[in-house]
């Protein structure tokens, strides 16, 4: 039903934390394959996934390549995925559970076409600013069928572009609903609070 991918560059110290909640919610029977993504991590990422992916079941693969973008990712995934893609960066503890909750919205409403997480806690590094409910990009659930149809994501003309939700060029052309779903997040701000100057330095804010 399900194929999860988890889009990685560097930022070790958001590995650490989010992998193993990744790798924790793919055990669910729903997600049928799992691909990490590591786009040529340099700091000792790779490392550091390729110890876990050893000991992974056979649905998993590793996949390291330069691919520059996660639009790339997307692109190079939905041929081969099943009924939903399951994405999430690697700066975000995606909540317990949350992937069948996820699936089971997507479930009761074929006119929803992509699902993301809403949670008043912080699960990535961002702008301290932030404060209250808010909406979280880096996780969601898409519909494959709707990524087919649409020929897969475009390459931005614009390159801030590919930062909005990592795939704004999807959610503009299509007709689907998009909603937020509510969840539990860890806040990974109060885990890796001394890291959150640098990030908002190199601007991974959203």
């Amino acid at each position: 039903m399900i194929t999860a991918i988890y889009l990685s560059h560097n930022r070790l110290d958001f590995v650490k934390h989010s992998f193993l909640p990744f790798m924790r919610e793919c055990k669910s029977s729903l997600v049928k394959q799992a691909i990490i993504y590591d786009d040529n991590s340099t700091d000792g990422t790779s490392d550091f996934l390729m110890s876990h992916y050893y000991n992974l079941p056979l649905k998993f693969r590793y996949i390291r390549e330069e691919f520059n973008s996660s639009w790339k990712q997307i692109n190079s995934t939905y041929p081969i995925a099943e009924k939903y893609i399951l994405k999430v960066d690697n700066d975000i503890v995606i909540p317990k559970d949350y992937v069948k909750y996820l699936f089971d919205v997507m479930e009761k409403d074929n006119s929803i076409g992509f699902a993301g997480l809403r949670t008043g806690n912080a699960c990535y590094i961002g702008d301290s600013s932030l404060v209250g409910v808010r909406n979280i990009g880096g996780v969601g659930l898409f519909r494959t069928e709707e990524i087919r149809r649409l020929g897969g994501i475009r390459e931005p003309l614009v390159k801030e572009e590919k930062r909005f939700f990592g795939f704004t060029d999807l959610q503009t052309r299509s007709n689907l609903k998009k909603v937020w779903v509510d969840g539990m997040a860890k806040d990974l701000s109060k885990v890796l609070k001394d890291k959150q100057m640098d990030y908002l330095n190199e601007n991974w804010t959203r």
